[in-house]
Formats: structure tokens, C-alpha cells, sequence
């Protein structure tokens, strides 16, 4: 009975647009939510507009509110030793939703975190309207820390 509920308070919410089915309205909320409005998909990380980087999810820290992780792969060694993640926001890094290819963001939340080669990003997603004028959403597989963590769930729940 909950997610009834809670269905039906997301419908009263934000309804489906004239025009939208009510089918599609709800396939739209699923992707936004399984892709954590787009964060899932992962990011380019870019400089003068080239891409010198990729940023792969890898979780959500609920314990330090509105930080993303994501695994910093080079693409361009230079740009490796000359722009680390500490002076993106200096140096007007961008980063650009992988499936939403329109979203570029400044990378002015930027950081390091835990171990080498993760990056933490704040308010990077992808607004829903993107996610409105699609029909349909790929959804990507989990990371293998987020399976870990489903795992580690189910079996608190034990």
C-alpha cells in the first residue's frame, strides 16, 4: 500500500504533460530513479572542449549528503599531469552526462576522495526535463560497489 502511495503523490506532484501517457510518465520517473537522474550514466570530463577524461559511477555517499563517486579514468595523459581534479575549478572543467550528451556542467565541485583515481561531484544530474523529451532510457548495470552494497542490504535484513 505504501508505493501506491507514493506513486500517487508523484503523479499529483508533477503529472505527465498533455500528450504524455501515463505509462510513459511513470517509464520516465523509473529511469530518473534507477539512473539517479542521470548520474548513473557517467561523465566526459572536458577542457576547452575535449574530452581529457571519463568519470564511470561507482556510488552515492548518503553519509556526506549530495556527493557522488565515480572512478577517473585518463584519456589524455598531459592533461593528467596538468590538471588533477584539485584545479578543475580554476581551469573551467567541464563535465558532460555520457547518455545526455546536451547536459555540460561546470566541474567546479570537484574533489578527491578516499583513494587515488576517485572523484567526488556535487550537483551533477541531469534536469528532468532531458529526461522528458526521450521515449525511451537505457538504464545501466550496477557498479560492482553497488552490488556489494545491495548484497551487504539484503543481508543486514537477515
Amino acid at each position: 500500500m505504501p508505493r501506491l502511495w507514493s506513486r500517487l503523490r508523484n503523479f499529483l506532484i508533477d503529472p505527465p504533460s498533455s500528450g504524455e501517457s501515463l505509462t510513459n510518465f511513470r517509464r520516465m520517473q523509473e529511469a530518473i530513479s534507477k539512473t539517479d537522474h542521470g548520474r548513473r550514466y557517467g561523465w566526459w570530463v572536458l577542457h576547452n572542449g575535449k574530452r581529457i577524461a571519463e568519470l564511470s559511477y561507482v556510488y552515492w555517499d548518503g553519509n556526506a549528503q549530495f556527493w557522488h563517486y565515480y572512478h577517473l579514468g585518463w584519456l589524455d595523459e598531459m592533461a593528467e599531469e596538468s590538471l588533477p581534479p584539485e584545479v578543475w575549478p580554476e581551469n573551467k572543467v567541464e563535465v558532460q552526462n555520457k547518455e545526455f550528451q546536451d547536459v555540460i556542467l561546470p566541474a567546479f565541485t570537484s574533489m578527491r576522495r578516499g583513494y587515488e583515481h576517485t572523484v567526488g561531484l556535487r550537483a551533477a544530474f541531469v534536469p528532468e526535463e532531458k529526461f522528458r523529451k526521450r521515449s525511451e532510457w537505457s538504464i545501466p548495470p550496477l557498479s560492482s560497489f553497488e552490488l556489494e552494497h545491495e548484497a551487504k542490504k539484503v543481508n543486514d535484513r537477515r
